[in-house]
């Protein structure tokens, strides 16, 4: 507001001008007068001298008519200045307020981006609440449908039927009455070919089990040998193999026993009519029925016999 200050002091000086120039046009007019010997009526000097004449009176007042209208047209320009003065002021109030009301705009403006701000991040901290209550629903779901499992195997445990041990000792089950695997047994024995097969041999659905075991190792340990295993009879619960006669196709052959059972040591099964040999891992060792043992295959094939694969003969 520095500026005030000066058309403050602007002002004032006028006004001594003014004021200075009035008492010096005041003082001209009295000298004049004095010196034309000229006085205000009813004066002293009236009094002692007498009446002035007409024409002297006249000038007189002429001379304090035009100084009366210096005085008002001085006046009227001190007037015109402060309201020049007062005009500006007012425009820099208006000013002023303008630059109040274009901030109060900018304000309300900055007011409503944060109120939007604020919208935004509600609608965000709501979307993560939905997106918590969400995954808090999937784990309470799976919590409900791990207990379900958990429940159906405790049930399962408790449904699992308890089996007397079998002629093999522990592990294994004799054939059950329905011919059905027993729970928890899934290892077939064969008791004529002391073969065990799992569900993943091939023979698995066509072999007729006389003994059922928990496991492979239990099988192993009532002394079976895996279906594809060609050294089966050799496993025989540790026992020696028994010396047998020589068949009648020469050293490596055995001639069936009279039990109709496997020679121990003596896995490969021949047939005489079709001159075939059938080693465990034969599709058709089950099935058919031995007229004589070999050792191994290289023994079936040095008496005259063929593989059962026409692509390997």
């Amino acid at each position: 507001m520095g500026w005030l200050w000066w058309l403050v002091l602007v002002l004032l000086l006028s006004w001594l001008v003014w004021w200075w120039l009035r008492r010096r046009r005041a003082a001209d007019i009295t000298n004049r007068s004095t010196a034309r010997g000229l006085v205000s009526p009813g004066s002293p000097e009236a009094s002692a001298t007498g009446s002035a004449t007409g024409p002297q009176a006249a000038m007189t007042a002429a001379d304090l008519v035009a100084h009366e209208a210096h005085g008002a047209a001085d006046r009227a320009e001190l007037a015109a200045a402060e309201a020049d003065v007062v005009a500006e002021e007012a425009e820099a109030d208006a000013a002023d307020v303008s630059a109040a009301a274009r901030r109060a705009d900018v304000g309300a403006g900055d007011a409503q981006l944060a109120a939007a701000e604020a919208d935004v991040a509600a609608d965000e901290a709501e979307a993560a609440a939905a997106e918590a209550d969400v995954v808090a629903d999937e784990a309470e779901a799976a919590a409900a449908e791990a207990d379900d499992r958990a429940d159906e195997a405790a049930a399962a445990a408790l449904a699992t039927p308890v089996y007397a041990v079998g002629r093999f000792g522990a592990g294994s089950v004799d054939p059950l009455s329905d011919g059905s695997m027993p729970v928890g047994h899934e290892i077939k024995g064969n008791a004529d070919s002391m073969l065990y097969h799992a569900p993943e041999s091939p023979w698995y659905a066509r072999t007729e089990a006389e003994v059922w075991f928990a496991d492979e190792a239990t099988a192993q340990s009532a002394g079976f040998a895996r279906w594809d295993s060609r050294a089966a009879g050799a496993a025989t619960a540790g026992l020696a193999a028994p010396a047998y006669p020589e068949g009648r196709f020469g050293p490596g052959s055995v001639d069936p026993l009279a039990d109709g059972g496997e020679p121990v040591g003596f896995p490969v099964k021949g047939n005489a009519d079709s001159m075939l040999y059938h080693a465990p891992e034969s599709p058709w060792y089950a099935r058919t029925k031995a007229e004589v043992w070999f050792r191994d295959e290289a023994t079936a094939t040095a008496a005259g016999f063929a593989h059962w694969d026409p692509a390997k003969r």
